[in-house]
């Protein structure tokens, strides 16, 4: 929490006019330039998910894709994000958020519209509506209008990919998830904004950058 002391002094030499401008002038000041930190530094940013881009592949469409991650805190989904391959590409992706059932993707919580591609970039929507449960798994899901490709990281824990066939582009993810056609170790690079209700009351600090979610915090 910031706190503002304003402490009244005289100039030496000045009438007793002086003090209370000096005192309004140094307030002013003071709540400038707190103003200015609080809009252009993150309040309350933090990320949970995967950063790093090792290794890439080809993602095809007609597949419901989904990964397997951990929140670090309670707090409020903001964005949603995919990292996509330094290579061309053309094409859209669509994303969905569901929860975790003994292991598996269950119910889904949140889906989004269309994403389009840009190579070697970040690429995302914002996602306002899920709340977030520490140390509780969710499953950020995808799918793809085309063969895009897409970074991943290698030798997760077996079964924090999972995939169904059979599933169109322009259909809606499916919900609940029901049965997978294939599962293995490779998360594709996913990323969730969130806001937690401790850095809501006031504390200022800066993104601290990306948390391993799910396997290695």
């Amino acid at each position: 929490m910031i706190k503002l002391k304003i402490q009244k002094y005289r100039v030496k030499g000045q009438g007793s006019g002086h003090p209370a401008s000096c005192s309004l002038t140094l307030a002013v000041f003071l709540i400038l330039l707190l103003s200015f930190f609080i809009l252009n530094f993150p309040v309350f940013a933090a990320w949970f998910g995967l950063e790093d881009c090792p290794n890439h592949a080809g993602e095809s469409t007609n597949y419901a894709n989904a990964i397997r991650f951990q929140a670090p805190e309670d707090g409020t989904s903001t964005r949603l994000e995919m990292r996509t391959y330094g290579m061309l590409g053309a094409g859209t992706f669509r994303m969905a958020v569901y929860d975790d059932e003994n292991g598996h993707p269950n119910d889904k919580l949140w889906e989004g519209t269309d994403v389009t591609y840009q190579a070697g970039a970040w690429c995302g929507e914002d996602v306002t509506t899920i709340q977030l449960e520490k140390d509780k798994y969710y499953w950020f899901g995808f799918k793809t209008s085309t063969t895009l490709q897409m970074c991943y990281v290698p030798n997760g824990p077996f079964g924090s990919h999972e995939w169904k066939a059979g599933q169109p582009y322009g259909n809606p993810f499916p919900d609940p998830w029901g049965s997978y056609s294939g599962r293995n170790a490779n998360r594709c690079t996913m990323r969730m904004h969130y806001e937690t209700e401790e850095k809501r009351k006031g504390i200022i600090e800066i993104d601290p950058g990306i948390i391993e979610g799910g396997f290695v915090r």
